[in-house]
């Protein structure tokens, strides 16, 4: 994401959440309260760590990378990262921030016409809003087949991984993240989209029941890519699937938002970056499995509610009233 954009993004937030705080109508001073706030996209700065226009304090927060406790410099501008923090106030404080990649693996095919990806059977999208991270290299054109990556991105509806950064990941693990779509437990395969993996030589299968399901989100680390084939070593479960923000994101009573939960006067707000997936407008539509409702106050920048069509990138700012539901104070479109 660029300077510019950052900067339109500047203080989303300000308003859209702390509606009922600051000074009333009467020119009175009102009580600041204290709101949860889970923030979704990807970095654009540092000196603590800016998402969506918010810039979050880390000052003792507690950061993860792909599973493992890290600190803000282990993270790097372009990176999709969930924040789970407090607002009051201008005030914004982290207390989680978690980053987890997509996919890690060799570059099989570039078409740098389209500006497209192939990497573990996953088709990458870049574009002017990815950061590039390879060395010396800024560009698509410092790519290369058979080098290995590690991307970010937010999930579109077909499955294409629109890359916010693309990182260099020599010596590193295969790994994928995603939902798995199918199992055939005769032969130990289940697959993720286009990818098949193979869990006959698991070391770890850290999944409910010690078995693949359809539905369960799988982290899995492989040494092996045969055939077009991940070989697994190590298969785990996940709250949530990087690349969409989902109803376990908004879900209040998970271990996800248990750090944010003692001082939480006033509900949970989000900020969230993904691709519409299904309309119903004029009321709403949703991202992912989250529904997202319009009302007659919501801001909208960057076009109209005839803008709102399956496919477009938004920026939604709101309140959560229940689980996977987001009543939205602003939108912006990309």
């Amino acid at each position: 994401m660029n300077n510019e954009l950052g900067k339109l993004l500047a203080g989303f937030l300000t308003l859209t959440m702390l509606s009922g705080c600051g000074i009333d109508q009467g020119g009175s001073p009102q009580e600041l309260t204290t709101q949860t706030l889970v923030v979704y996209g990807p970095i654009t700065d540092f000196g603590s760590v800016v998402v969506n226009g918010e810039r979050l304090d880390t000052t003792g927060a507690t950061i993860t990378s792909d599973g493992n406790i890290a600190s803000e410099a282990d993270l790097r501008q372009g990176q999709i990262v969930r924040v789970v923090g407090t607002a009051r106030g201008t005030s914004r404080t982290a207390l989680t921030v978690e980053y987890q990649e997509n996919v890690r693996g060799d570059i099989a095919t570039i078409d740098a016409i389209a500006g497209t990806l192939q990497v573990l059977n996953q088709t990458v999208q870049t574009s002017a809003a990815t950061r590039f991270d390879i060395g010396q290299g800024g560009t698509l054109s410092d790519l290369s087949v058979g080098m290995r990556v590690e991307i970010s991105a937010i999930q579109a509806p077909d499955g294409t991984l629109h890359a916010r950064y693309v990182g260099s990941a020599a010596a590193q693990p295969l790994e994928v993240t995603g939902s798995i779509d199918s199992v055939d437990i005769g032969t130990q395969t289940f697959t993720l989209g286009s990818l098949t993996v193979d869990y006959s030589q698991t070391n770890l299968l850290d999944v409910p029941g010690g078995i693949p399901a359809v539905g369960v989100i799988a982290e899995i680390e492989a040494t092996q890519f045969v055939n077009g084939v991940l070989v697994a070593e190590f298969v785990r479960d996940l709250e949530t699937e990087p690349g969409l923000f989902s109803a376990s994101d908004t879900d209040t009573g998970s271990s996800a938002l248990a750090p944010a939960s003692a001082s939480s006067a006033a509900g949970l707000n989000s900020s969230f970056l993904g691709f519409i997936n299904a309309t119903n407008l004029p009321d709403g539509f949703s991202v992912a499995d989250v529904q997202v409702t319009l009302e007659p106050s919501t801001t909208i920048t960057g076009g109209g509610v005839n803008d709102l069509q399956v496919g477009r990138l938004v920026l939604v700012a709101g309140p959560v009233p229940g689980v996977g539901t987001v009543t939205a104070n602003e939108i912006t479109i990309f």
